[in-house]
């Protein structure tokens, strides 16, 4: 194609397009697409061969000079596509180690507009979008016919939506459709797996053929008479077999039939069609009237396992389409088909008329995920609000009916399931914790270290976690809020009011704000602007009850949040509430109005159905000395945080190392989940081989600022005190730390990039006697070590890396030191080869011996070389070459081989080289270094010091165990001399530190990550 001519064309649409936009024209218009498919599957090589006439109407106002195709498959053609770079980005490295023969694509397309070819090409970033350049321009009202040929190739379908596992297939936004033109312009966009989808209202004509022993459910009218009757039949067979015991798991595919059929399917008014198809599938049929109109649905099921299970899916359908259809809107097709898919990302998924379902660990979940797939059909289907730039209108009012189906239909029902209600369960506060405290949970577990988003985002812009808990938790969260404000009655009529005026017309949070504020006559700014449009925290507190009125109650209520929104306040007896009483959202602190009554607390959000940041101080026990203290409780372990509670947990412990020997003692703190800002611990332990206190302690608080470069500025203080030599009269230390760190924030949400800088200050006692020229110059040593440091490291998933840059300065002496870490992977299981470059010099090096060995060294550090104490040593002070002795963690040069060889006050660089086994828990391991002086340090020294060997990784990031090979002669010479034999050579890491619970709890992540 001409270049030139096409960017012409382009030009000229622009103009078109601006021109429209220019004369401030508003309206909400629906462009139509109506489809004709006829497609033929051949399930030998997993292609579909197709061709499809598009019939686009020009609703708008505008004149059109091209028009935006979606061409999804080929989001599957290569890992250079936004899907595959976003499962990267997402952790999951499944598609970017496909094998080529399970990618897809669309190819064989050649564009006819009404029958002339016109000239087009796909994007230049994106394959999946095509550009149609018009011979002549669309006019407003003008209808255009589309056509093309087009092969479509599935991909494997444990990647995402589209695809095939086997002779299973899953055709889902599998065709070439135009992309939405509305009143903001065209919205062509890429397929994603996380962010769905905008298309166009119409009509969807598909002639299917296929081997004649397929099933193939949808979500459109089969208008083959021989086909319907065949899946009645089917459905009448399944009937007859009396009940799951008689339904075996159809795991083979049985051989395709040679004979072929064509089957016609047909809907009108979807913006989106799909089907299903296997050779395996049950099928259960049943119709259903709709309430409040004169359509018949019928209702299927269709699976190939599970039947215990999917037995049921039919009159959960059928329930589902009667309770929507009452609460919002009659459902307006005359199919709904509910299809049994494998447990990947396309399993749980709507589309209009049709879902597909994936695993359930139970019936009751399995009943959850049908219902709030079905719910999709009006919020997604019939509504159709933009789901990638809007997905919180789909998302949360779905998950907001679906938890008022399940809760009015299983109103007991909790998390715990059959576990709730007993002693355990009621110990650690699991028992009445239902759907919506997840929800909240998950809330709070982002929003309290202020990484939560607006949920009014676009998909794109979502960390991966927050997509779920933004769009679908506090989404739903919000409209209980909403509804609770303003009462079910009112909250119903505007739900009803939106969905009759915007069916089939694509509005967005304009249009369900002003349908909301015109049946109530309120002003919902602060909902839609600000818990809907900001990731402002609410936080509404108790501060004093003043009982001096004989009618009413002076309550003071103070907002420490950000947003004036609505609140309630109950008085509650005996766990039960008595009233409740709404107010409109305060700033500060102000006093209202609350009826006098027989009250034992007096709560902020009762019903908690406000996205509280912090429920603790929600409360008001009347008659208490202290009113605003919740009951103080202490409890073994821990528990899901009670804002009712003051909890202390506690843990009984015994503890190891060669001095104190066998520790017993008791751990006391206040962590939960989600966790809080401050974080509290205290762990003192007794010594029964030198009968002396040991311990550990700590306390942190975090800051999450809302403006500025940091996300998190966390202060603490650390206190450790162990021995490190054996009896009664033996040398120990104690070291108390403070430390402040920042980390920054992200460049964008779902970044895998983390930076941060801190400082620490350590004071060090180390308590045994200090000699000089035979004479006790002191009982002890103190010094103070002080350290700052800058840390960077890309996280992502495939070849990650970090920097290190930091100074350290103490007695008589400054040094710096830099690392680098990069790890390659060379196959999906993670596997790869990581490598370590360090380097360090004395800025300043004491003129006198300060007592304590502050040098540089080539091997890592063993327990006599940690001289800041930081670092869990289970033998700190014994000899190398002995078992205990050989324990190292990785610093400075980081060889793992217990060598003086390379010890320096001066400078010293070294690389670390690990490379994976393909299987085993096994890696080699080469290590490589020079230092000041090193060619003539002493007899025999060399230039270069190198040691290989075989490391053993029992448990990855905790414990390696490191097998010598080879080293230079160098280490050789010295280690003669130290070693007696081979085992006194190997050495190995315990990294204990990386397993501390409390440690996972504030840094829990939700992707793969190496130990950079």
């Amino acid at each position: 194609m001409n270049s030139r001519f096409l960017s012409l064309l382009f030009i000229v649409s622009s103009l078109f397009s601006s021109f429209a936009f220019g004369n401030g024209d508003a309206r909400i218009f629906e462009q139509r697409a109506d489809h004709q498919i006829h497609a033929r599957l051949d399930d030998v090589n997993h292609l579909l061969h197709a061709h499809i006439t598009t019939t686009y109407t020009n609703n708008s106002s505008d004149t059109l000079g091209l028009i935006y195709m979606h061409l999804w498959p080929n989001a599957y053609s290569s890992r250079q596509t936004a899907f595959a770079k976003q499962m990267l980005l997402h952790g999951n490295t499944d598609f970017h180690y496909a094998h080529e023969q399970e990618l897809g694509f669309i190819d064989s397309l050649d564009f006819r507009v009404n029958d002339r070819q016109v000239a087009w090409q796909l994007d230049e970033v994106h394959p999946d979008i095509g550009l149609i350049y018009l011979n002549e321009p669309l006019r407003p009202g003008e209808t255009i016919n589309i056509s093309t040929p087009f092969r479509m190739k599935f991909p494997d379908a444990r990647f995402s939506r589209l695809g095939h596992a086997g002779q299973a297939y899953y055709a889902t936004q599998w065709y070439p459709k135009p992309a939405v033109y509305d009143q903001e312009g065209w919205h062509p966009m890429p397929y994603l797996n996380m962010g769905e989808f905008y298309s166009s209202f119409g009509q969807v004509d598909v002639f299917l053929t296929l081997p004649a022993n397929y099933v193939v459910a949808s979500g459109g009218r089969v208008m083959t008479p021989a086909e319907e009757e065949w899946l009645n039949k089917l459905s009448v067979e399944t009937y007859l077999l009396g009940g799951p015991e008689n339904m075996p798991s159809r795991l083979l595919f049985p051989p395709s039939d040679p004979k072929l059929k064509t089957i016609h399917i047909q809907q009108n008014n979807v913006h989106d069609f799909a089907w299903f198809a296997d050779k395996r599938y049950y099928v259960l049929r049943a119709d259903v009237k709709i309430p409040g109109s004169e359509n018949v649905v019928t209702a299927g099921a269709y699976f190939n396992t599970d039947a215990s299970k999917w037995i049921r899916a039919v009159p959960i359908a059928v329930e589902a389409l009667e309770f929507m259809s009452e609460e919002v809107l009659a459902y307006p097709w005359d199919v709904l088909s509910v299809v049994q898919g494998i447990s990947s990302a396309g399993a749980g998924m709507e589309y209009p008329g049709v879902t597909i379902i994936g695993q359930a660990a139970t019936p009751m979940e399995l009943e959850r995920v049908i219902v709030h797939e079905i719910i999709h059909n009006w919020f997604y289907g019939l509504i159709a609000t933009n789901e990638r730039r809007h997905p919180w209108l789909d998302e949360g009012l779905t998950t907001f009916y679906e938890d008022r189906y399940m809760s009015g239909k299983y109103p007991d029902h909790k998390l715990a399931g059959n576990f709730a209600g007993t002693a355990v369960a009621n110990y650690f506060d699991v028992s009445d914790i239902d759907h919506r405290d997840y929800r909240e949970l998950w809330y709070l577990f982002k929003a309290r270290r202020s990484l939560d988003q607006p949920m009014n985002l676009h998909s794109e812009d979502f960390s991966m976690l927050n997509y779920f808990a933004m769009t679908y938790y506090k989404a739903a969260m919000a409209f209980l809020y909403l509804e609770n404000y303003l009462g079910k009655e009112v909250f119903d009529q505007a739900i009803k009011a939106f969905a009759k005026q915007w069916a089939f017309r694509h509005p967005g949070p304009e249009q369900l704000r002003a349908a909301f504020e015109e049946v109530s006559g309120r002003d919902l700014s602060w909902f839609f602007e600000e818990v809907a449009g900001s990731n402002k925290k609410i936080d509404y507190a108790m501060v004093s009850v003043d009982e001096g009125d004989p009618n009413f109650l002076k309550v003071q209520v103070s907002n420490k949040g950000a947003i004036a929104s609505p609140f309630s306040l109950s008085g509650i007896k005996k766990g039960e509430e008595v009233l409740t009483v709404w107010y409109e959202g305060l700033e500060g602190r102000e006093k209202v109005i609350f009826p006098k009554g027989d009250y034992d607390l007096i709560q902020i959000d009762h019903q908690r159905v406000m996205p509280d940041i912090d429920r603790s101080n929600n409360n008001y026990w009347p008659g208490k000395m202290f009113p605003r203290l919740n009951p103080l409780e202490l409890q073994l372990l821990a528990s899901i945080e009670n804002p009712e509670k003051t909890k202390i947990y506690y843990l009984p412990l015994l503890g190891w190392n060669r001095y104190d020997g066998i520790m017993a003692g008791m751990a006391f703190y206040n962590y939960v989940f989600p966790s809080r800002p401050t974080e509290l611990f205290l762990m003192p332990m007794y010594g029964t081989s030198n009968d002396r206190l040991a311990g550990t302690a700590w306390a942190f608080r975090s800051f999450f600022p809302e403006r500025g470069p940091a996300q998190n500025i966390r202060l603490g203080m650390l206190a450790q005190r162990y021995a490190f030599t054996t009896g009664n009269n033996g040398w120990s230390y104690n070291r108390l730390e403070a430390s402040v760190e920042a980390e920054l924030k992200k460049p964008h949400a779902a970044s895998t990039l983390e930076r941060s800088f801190f400082f620490r200050s350590t004071l060090v006692r180390r308590n045994f006697p200090v000699f000089a020229g035979g004479e006790v110059l002191a009982d002890g040593k103190s010094y103070l070590l002080n350290e700052i440091g800058l840390r960077l490291a890309e996280n992502r998933v495939i070849n990650p890396y970090s920097f290190y840059l930091g100074v350290e300065q103490g007695e008589q002496f400054v040094k710096a030191t830099g690392q680098a870490k990069f790890f390659l992977h060379y196959n999906k299981l993670h596997r790869g080869v990581g490598f370590r470059f360090f380097g360090g010099t004395f800025l300043k090096s004491p003129q006198q011996n300060s007592l304590v060995d502050y040098r540089f060294r080539m091997s890592g550090h063993r327990g006599v070389h940690d001289y800041g104490f930081g670092n869990t040593f289970l033998g700190r002070y014994e000899a190398a070459g002995t078992f205990w002795g050989n324990q190292m963690v990785e610093a400075d040069g980081g060889f793992k081989f217990p060598t003086s060889v390379g010890q320096t006050w001066d400078w010293l660089l070294a690389m670390n080289v690990k490379a994976d086994f393909p299987v085993l828990p096994l890696k080699a391991y080469f290590d490589a270094g020079t230092y000041a002086g090193a060619a003539t340090a002493f007899d025999g020294s060399k230039k270069f010091s190198w040691v290989l060997g075989i490391q053993v990784v029992p448990i990855e990031g905790i414990l390696e165990v490191n097998f010598p090979l080879a080293v230079s002669s160098d280490i050789e010479q010295v280690a003669g001399f130290a070693y007696d034999n081979y085992l006194q050579r190997v050495t190995f890491s315990l990294y204990l530190d990386r397993a501390n619970p409390f440690r996972f709890l504030r840094d829990l992540r939700f992707r793969n990550k190496r130990n950079l």
